[in-house]
């Protein structure tokens, strides 16, 4: 440290990011993002030999690059860029638009105390999406988590930082969204919720992970790139026992009825809805829909008893298959889902 720093410290409020589609044609400022944590990994590795008690070199493969990112749930706009959208979609977009996007730019700005404007700026490049995670759950607010790899890291001082302003707040979408106006739906899809609602669901959670391949050469000091590929995408909840649900949802009634058969699970559409707090009650249409195509049980515990609490069930459940062509089994909806 050569001077002492002029700020005492940076609250949360003095950070902000823009992020941008891999076409460069449209970037947004990311809103009602909770945490954000950009992160560089040099993997290093120390050589010895015999009769030398210290290590006599050292070799640094390429700095790979990370960022994950918390939001609120509030809209699909940092997920649609990520599927290289405008960040304002009309129109449905999938799991699988998002393989692509391999360029995408994530800028983390920062302002001194007392300044309007961005003094420094962490930029990540060249970043493919690894992992994104939607939870839904009570009690607390509906979540989605961003993880991104790239290879293209950079700390921007003022004077240089391709950000001089800083973004527009969003006073139009909700603060967050709690679990009570997220509706989630199992099969015969969203539009009859008096067959197809799941009850006493304490949290649902869709979970789409890409395998990240990085792109090496000879002579080269850093990453040539990073791909993503199909990606692997999985779903779990939690519920309170109850009747015989959620069984009679994945299982069939055995030969002659009386009881359900575990050794033949079923593979079904899985659906969440999310509602505007504001309005009232499951008022159409939704702020944004989601399907998981194809979902078919994993592992369950189907019943866990225990003293003093409620006894509950958790299943854990894998897309098998994208009904709809090239989406990766994850189709996400401004507005309402069809079935």
């Amino acid at each position: 440290m050569s001077t002492n720093p002029v700020n005492v410290g940076l609250l949360g409020h003095r950070w902000g990011a823009w992020l941008r589609n891999h076409s460069s044609t449209y970037e947004v400022w990311c809103s009602r993002v909770q945490s954000v944590t950009p992160s560089l990994n040099a993997p290093t590795t120390k050589y010895w030999e015999i009769g030398n008690l210290s290590p006599v070199g050292v070799v640094s493969q390429p700095v790979e690059f990370r960022v994950a990112m918390e939001e609120n749930l509030h809209n699909s706009m940092i997920d649609n860029i990520l599927a290289n959208g405008s960040g304002s979609p009309v129109a449905q977009f999938t799991a699988g638009d998002m393989i692509n996007t391999v360029n995408a730019r994530l800028c983390v700005v920062g302002r001194d105390i007392n300044a309007t404007n961005p003094s420094m700026e962490y930029v990540l490049d060249n970043l493919a999406t690894a992992e994104i995670n939607y939870r839904f759950q009570i009690g607390g607010p509906c979540t989605v988590t961003y993880s991104l790899e790239g290879r293209l890291g950079n700390l921007y001082t003022s004077g240089s930082l391709l950000h001089a302003s800083w973004g527009p707040m969003d006073a139009v979408s909700p603060g967050a969204i709690n679990g009570k106006d997220a509706w989630v739906h199992f099969g015969t899809g969203p539009t009859v919720p008096a067959t197809s609602k799941a009850y006493r669901l304490q949290n649902f959670n869709i979970r789409i992970a890409f395998p990240i391949q990085p792109v090496r050469e000879l002579g080269n000091r850093e990453l040539v790139g990073k791909l993503a590929d199909v990606p692997d995408v999985t779903c779990d909840f939690d519920l309170l026992a109850s009747d015989p649900q959620p069984h009679n949802v994945w299982f069939d009634l055995a030969a002659g009825g009386g009881s359900y058969n575990f050794t033949s699970p079923k593979t079904i559409n899985a659906y969440v809805k999310v509602f505007d707090p504001a309005l009232a009650e499951a008022t159409e249409p939704p702020l944004v829909s989601f399907r998981v195509e194809n979902c078919r049980p994993v592992t369950a515990d189907i019943i866990r008893a225990q003293v003093r609490a409620l006894a509950t069930n958790r299943y854990s459940l894998t897309s098998t298959s994208a009904t709809t062509v090239n989406s990766a089994g994850v189709i996400i909806f401004p507005g309402a889902a069809p079935s």
